[in-house]
């Protein structure tokens, strides 16, 4: 989460922005501070990714924490590069998203 920009954030859910070639071995990363940039952003070729994570009131006082992740993949170019990226990625995107969570889990318990 290191390379994401934080694009909004309030009580109950924030949003982080990337924008590159994650395709490539360096992921082509571009600069992306704010959610002014993010939004602005369209260069051809380069796609923007979105995550969102919510916390939603469950019953007993405890929050349930969903994520939620787009990819904006402004033309066929991009698309056609990003495809075969996200079909051997996605397994392993998981995998990471529950280390993730499990992680927040055990902060908010801690």
């Amino acid at each position: 989460m290191h390379s994401f920009s934080l694009l909004a954030r309030d009580s109950e859910q924030s949003a982080y922005g990337l924008v590159g070639r994650f395709w490539q071995s360096d992921f082509g990363l571009r600069p992306c501070t704010d959610d002014e940039t993010f939004r602005a952003f369209s260069e051809p070729g380069v796609a923007r990714l979105l995550m969102i994570f919510r916390c939603q009131p469950i019953a007993h006082g405890k929050t349930l924490l969903l994520t939620e992740t787009r990819v904006h993949c402004p033309d066929r170019a991009s698309r056609l590069a990003f495809t075969p990226y996200w079909l051997a990625i996605r397994p392993v995107s998981g995998l990471i998203r529950q280390r993730m969570l499990r992680s927040v889990r055990a902060r908010a318990e801690g």
